[in-house]
């Protein structure tokens, strides 16, 4: 029976804790439909939406351009052309040497210069006539003839090699002339040019050549030394 009765008193006391409790808010289903306002979906709180501003442009950069003064042109100079006078031919003959400057040449100079032996023309001299030096009378005929050798490889005939007066007075009616016989390679041969002397005296020399007729080139030179004496 004691029993019962503390039964009692705990089931008394536990309605009357129960009539003073304040009862429990009850909590309002959240609204998560798309229509519903974004207020509505957060209930109990304030909605603050912050915005938050993008940042500034960067700087522009400013490009000055700068402008150099204009250059005025120097004025140009206006030449006056010069007039080059035409040389004037001098009707005054070349004075010949002095007869000791010939005889300081002759002595001093080879009787024949030549390309190497063995080239395509070439010459060695063997003798001439006149000798170096003969006396002729003024205005006088001779001839004059040079003894040489073919020391080249090729052959010298009058459509291949002329004589030409390369220096000195001209003796001889032409300036050049047909070789006066064929020579061949390793041949002795003649050169002979028809010659009349100067009419005033004194010593003369003039420098005759071979000429080979294909190349232009004068491949052998000889000497021919005389005096003009009455």
């Amino acid at each position: 029976m004691q029993r019962t009765h503390v039964f009692r008193s705990i089931s008394a006391l536990l309605i009357f804790l129960g009539a003073c409790a304040p009862s429990a808010a009850q909590t309002p289903l959240l609204d998560v439909s798309p229509s519903a306002p974004l207020e509505e979906n957060l209930p109990g709180a304030e909605v603050s939406a912050t915005f938050t501003a993008p940042p500034p442009p960067p700087p522009t950069a400013t490009i000055t351009l700068t402008f150099f003064p204009t250059i005025t042109p120097l004025p140009t100079a206006t030449l006056t052309p010069s007039i080059t006078p035409t040389p004037q031919i001098s009707e005054t003959p070349t004075p010949l040497p002095s007869d000791q400057a010939l005889l300081t040449q002759a002595a001093t100079t080879p009787e024949v210069y030549s390309d190497p032996v063995g080239s395509e023309y070439a010459c060695q001299f063997i003798d001439k006539k006149p000798g170096n030096w003969a006396i002729y009378p003024p205005k006088t005929a001779f001839d004059a003839i040079w003894k040489l050798r073919n020391v080249g490889t090729k052959t010298w005939a009058g459509t291949t090699v002329r004589v030409y007066l390369l220096e000195g007075p001209k003796f001889s009616r032409e300036r050049s002339q047909d070789l006066y016989e064929e020579i061949k390679p390793d041949k002795i041969g003649l050169v002979k040019v028809d010659m009349i002397t100067p009419k005033e005296e004194g010593y003369y020399a003039a420098t005759y050549g071979l000429r080979a007729m294909r190349t232009g080139h004068i491949f052998c030179t000889f000497t021919v030394r005389i005096i003009v004496k009455r």
